[in-house]
């Protein structure tokens, strides 16, 4: 494991517990690439990655990043997520316990928050690399361009199954009626069917 992390300790309203939460310090970019963001609008991204946590997430849900249509999509479905989970609330953090560290063999302290607020400690050390976010739009255009061929690809699929299963289904019916497309016709009588009385077949 390599590369540099924050790492805060904060909770939420209507949380009661503390949570030491870790994430790559490039986080801001990734959610800014994958979601179409405005990679400068720190407040926005460092809102959404500390609310993560706390957002129930189904994976059959369409509007999810890899499920979505669009992108603008999905986007608009991650900002209603996250401020359903914030409502009017507040994240309130520990002063002095957050970290900037590096992963190697053990993890090194590069900087610490001291008297910082940890929303305030992330802000300053916040570096938004464009060459980086432009490489990681480029990486996530090419990811959904196989997905959106690989949906075409499965609903074709499924057209082709629910079409057969139409003509199947036409196919017995026309067997049944005897005549395509004539629903007041009755099946044919068979030895294995009662015959009722004399009048109900005289319609």
């Amino acid at each position: 494991m390599g590369g540099e992390y924050f790492m805060v300790t904060y909770r939420v309203d209507g949380d009661d517990l503390w949570h030491a939460y870790t994430f790559p310090t490039d986080m801001l970019e990734t959610r800014a690439a994958e979601f179409g963001l405005d990679p400068t609008d720190v407040d926005q991204l460092l809102e959404i990655i500390l609310y993560e946590p706390h957002v129930q997430e189904d994976s059959d849900d369409p509007d999810l990043l890899h499920n979505a249509d669009t992108i603008a999509k999905a986007r608009v479905a991650l900002l209603k997520r996250i401020a359903d989970a914030k409502g009017n609330g507040q994240i309130t953090g520990v002063t002095g316990q957050s970290e900037r560290t590096a992963a190697g063999p053990a993890m090194t302290v590069l900087d610490d928050s001291g008297v910082d607020h940890p929303l305030e400690f992330l802000k300053a050390n916040v570096r938004i690399d464009q060459g980086h976010y432009q490489v990681k739009r480029q990486f996530i255009a090419k990811v959904r361009e196989k997905g959106e061929a690989t949906r075409a690809v499965r609903k074709a699929r499924r057209d082709r199954v629910r079409a057969r299963k139409r003509e199947s289904a036409e196919v017995l019916r026309d067997q049944l009626l005897g005549v395509a497309g004539d629903p007041t016709r009755q099946p044919p009588l068979t030895a294995a069917q009662p015959t009722g009385s004399a009048n109900e077949y005289e319609q």
